[in-house]
């Protein structure tokens, strides 16, 4: 087991040592062609002997006056939104800004300007199908000025799908939706403006596909050969190859218990299979994933968790902490495509120095033990047909 995770860690840093020789004509090399004046060879600490060079400070990167300075980016950090925002159904929902924490000024890439000091309330809407939504944003006092914008991620940098800045009491935007892919809706106050408001997701442009209650009861199974790791990158290669464990023989079942569509929530039931199968294994543990709290469901896309998934292996115990896990539900209710899982990769603690000096790790939410950034997309889970998981 040492040596599997050693040489995990190894292959995750070749490519950073992999320096290319400095070139024959380097300022730093020896006879170089560097005849030309203001050459840096001769200047100490500087880069240049240029008029108006900024390097006056001593050990200064560039870019600063300021001594020992590194000039990384002495910028204020980018705004941030509290994300991922409250989950918004295809209907009218009430909110209110008073009080509300004012992270986001600067609204101009997305048709405002920078004059928002108001509190920003976020949401987060999930179409069930493929079409167009209007965010309607409505409050009572047409004196303050309310205006909504509608994101394709939860960044106020993101891509701008659309917003509406009106100077009365009522905005409306109309946005392309696609089944299943998050949209970011923002409320925000011009000038300090704060109020309670009324917020409508008008879902009646979107063709939904709708299964409904006809994934209860069935048991999805989990196609390791269709997921996509983004991080660790190359994460099942390397078992495979170096530690002979092969993750694809231990898929992840999903069994729905229940789905509500008009509240929106769905339940649902997880377990690894047996090896090499897609049969449930009486000996693993099935877990409740929505225990903590309901999963949304938003037919046919789903989200639960977080959770904390375990994934036997031999010799080889896997932890995520903090699951989540996405994915749509087919027409015909007989799969899960375009799936995601993601969650904390606990590093097992015998080779978590060796491994966190190659890739970034934190500690675990258990307050023991470190932790590294765990995702995948792509993933599809497929009816196994035998039925309902049994706890």
């Amino acid at each position: 087991m040492r040596r599997l995770w050693l040489l995990i860690a190894l292959l995750l840093v070749l490519p950073a040592c992999a320096e290319e020789p400095p070139p024959a004509d380097d300022d730093d090399a020896t006879d170089d062609d560097d005849v030309v004046a203001d050459d840096d060879d001769s200047a100490s600490d500087d880069d240049d002997d240029v008029v108006d060079d900024d390097d006056s400070a001593v050990d200064d990167d560039d870019d600063d006056s300021a001594v020992d300075d590194d000039d990384d980016d002495d910028s204020a950090p980018a705004p941030e939104l509290v994300c991922p925002g409250v989950s918004l159904p295809c209907a009218t929902v009430g909110g209110t800004t008073i009080g509300a924490v004012d992270n986001v000024q600067d609204w101009s890439a997305c048709g405002g300007d920078g004059a928002y000091t108001g509190g920003e309330d976020v949401f987060r809407f999930v179409p069930g199908g493929d079409g167009e939504v209007t965010f309607t944003l409505s409050w009572a006092d047409a004196e303050l000025d309310l205006d909504v914008f509608v994101l394709d991620d939860c960044d106020p940098g993101a891509v701008c799908l659309g917003s509406s800045v009106g100077s009365n009491n009522s905005e409306s935007v109309t946005v392309p939706a696609t089944a299943g892919v998050p949209i970011t809706v923002v409320v925000d106050g011009k000038d300090g403006a704060e109020s309670a408001y009324q917020l409508d997701a008008d879902c009646s442009d979107v063709v939904a596909v709708e299964v409904g209650t006809s994934v209860v009861g069935i048991t999805y199974c989990l196609d390791w050969n269709s997921v996509n790791v983004v991080t660790p990158p190359g994460l099942i290669t390397l078992l495979q190859t170096f530690g002979g464990i092969d993750i694809t023989q231990f898929p992840v079942l999903l069994n729905p218990t229940s789905a509500d569509t008009a509240a929106s929530e769905i339940e649902m039931l997880a377990a690894v299979a047996a090896t090499a199968t897609c049969d449930q294994e009486p000996l693993n543990p099935v877990l409740d994933v929505t225990a903590g709290q309901p999963g949304l469901f938003v037919d046919p896309y789903f989200e639960v968790g977080p959770s904390t998934l375990t994934l036997p292996a031999p010799g080889l115990i896997v932890t995520v902490h903090e699951t989540i896990m996405t994915g749509l539900f087919t027409e015909e209710a007989d799969q899960i495509t375009d799936g995601t899982v993601v969650g904390m990769l606990e590093v097992p603690p015998d080779f978590s120095a060796t491994a966190c000096s190659f890739i970034t790790c934190y500690p675990c939410p258990t307050g023991t033990g470190v932790c590294t950034d765990f995702a995948v997309d792509s993933a599809v889970w497929d009816d196994n047909g035998a039925g309902p998981l049994v706890p």
